[in-house]
């Protein structure tokens, strides 16, 4: 989810497809189409592209379009590394993404990796060795920054989110340090930043619900806003994050995200939830599923 330079407008995906729809509710507006799976859309600084990932090149890589849904080329052709959950840095220059190898391990690990705007192979910002499982990056506002989410061991059946599965790291471009963030019980996850820069949201486990909590970057104060939101996949795979993209409103009063099958904002102040009521003529391409033969008895 991401909201465009306007402010005006709601830029989501919805089975498969990106819409956009304005913040106060409607009609959405398709912006693509078809049998491939498109997700994680976002603006460009300056509201003119969009970057989403997609897997119509036959595996899931990002992909560049115009604001229109017009003119879609592939910006990673990682192969079978599969590329995703990227972000654009303030002055549009590079692109930060989460990139998934497989290894010994038949579940892989991922690394951060970013792209200069012009393509290229891309410059290694994270080591699987160190942190097997990163995911959801996004620049500060200066761009010396990466915030993102990680899990700092291998994956395991048995892990309990109440002890924090996944917390909340910070990438320094300047000086190449990562510190801790957050450590936090029921974890952290899908950092985004408030559009002054000193607020910090993400998702967090209170035991059985999913929460929205506000972490204030200069002193790590820490209050939470709302509870109720979709069940976060910390104990899963998060094959593509731990909670879908949210987005803070250009005045920093509200914060637009996705939950129990809607749209909604949330009050920064009060945590009071607004519905942001849309409608979405959906059509969708359904197609033989392939299949071939076996000879049992022979």
């Amino acid at each position: 989810m991401c909201i465009r330079d306007s402010g005006k407008s709601m830029l989501f995906d919805l089975l498969g497809d990106l819409w956009t729809v304005p913040l106060e509710g409607g009609e959405a507006e398709r912006l693509s189409e078809g049998m491939a799976w498109d997700f994680q859309p976002r603006y460009s600084p300056d509201g003119g592209r969009i970057l989403f990932t997609s897997d119509r090149g036959g595996s899931e890589n990002l992909w560049i379009m115009e604001a229109d849904g017009s003119g879609a080329e592939a910006f990673t052709e990682e192969g079978d590394k599969v590329t995703n959950c990227g972000a654009f840095s303030p002055d549009g220059e590079f692109i930060v993404a989460k990139r998934r190898l497989t290894d010994a391990s038949s579940i892989g690990a991922s690394e951060l990796w970013l792209y200069h705007r012009t393509g290229g192979k891309g410059l290694q910002v994270t080591k699987k060795d160190d942190l097997p499982e990163v995911s959801e990056p996004v620049f500060s506002h200066d761009g010396r920054y990466i915030y993102f989410s990680c899990r700092p061991a291998r994956f395991r059946y048995d892990r309990d989110v109440n002890d924090g599965i996944y917390q909340i790291r910070r990438y320094d471009r300047e000086n190449g340090e990562t510190i801790v963030l957050t450590s936090r019980f029921g974890g952290a996850g899908r950092p985004t930043l408030s559009p002054d820069g000193k607020w910090l949201a993400f998702v967090t486990r209170d035991r059985l619900q999913t929460c929205l909590v506000l972490h204030e970057l200069a002193t790590g104060a820490e209050r939470e806003l709302a509870c109720g939101l979709s069940r976060d996949l910390q104990e899963s795979f998060a094959w593509a994050g731990v909670y879908p993209g949210m987005a803070f409103t250009h005045d920093g009063t509200r914060i637009a995200l996705s939950a129990r099958g809607r749209l909604w904002t949330v009050g920064v102040e009060a945590g009071d939830w607004r519905e942001v009521p849309f409608t979405a003529a959906v059509e969708q391409v359904v197609q033989d599923a392939l299949r071939f033969p076996h000879d049992v008895a022979g």
